[in-house]
């Protein structure tokens, strides 16, 4: 998810390449980053719908993974995600520390 850009709409930029310098506020620093957008491939969900209601027996893998990113993306901006699972910051008073700079977060 964190190279796949999924929108809606078609983005106003050709066919090729668009470089573009992107600023993040930081904690005394500015970030500056360097980001490279291409159109890559159109998702089909109607493909999926069909899968779905069994009409055919292939399920289009890229319509899956290209929900699963846009599914996931809310949710990773409130919890810390880890592979799979969603993890919630410990309150405070309820921490759960293992030692070595470890502690326990339940998800």
């Amino acid at each position: 998810g964190r190279r796949n850009m999924y929108t809606r709409e078609p983005l106003p930029i050709s066919k090729e390449s668009v470089e573009l310098e992107v600023t993040l506020p930081g904690e005394g620093k500015d970030r500056v980053f360097k980001v490279a957008i291409r159109h890559v491939s159109e998702v089909s969900l109607f493909s999926l719908e069909e899968a779905l209601e069994g009409r055919t027996q292939r399920i289009p893998n890229d319509a899956v993974v290209s929900l699963d990113v846009i599914m996931r993306h809310l949710p990773s901006m409130s919890y810390t995600p880890v592979g799979r699972s969603f993890f919630q910051n410990p309150e405070d008073g309820y921490d759960n520390p293992l030692g070595g700079g470890r502690e326990v977060w339940f998800g």
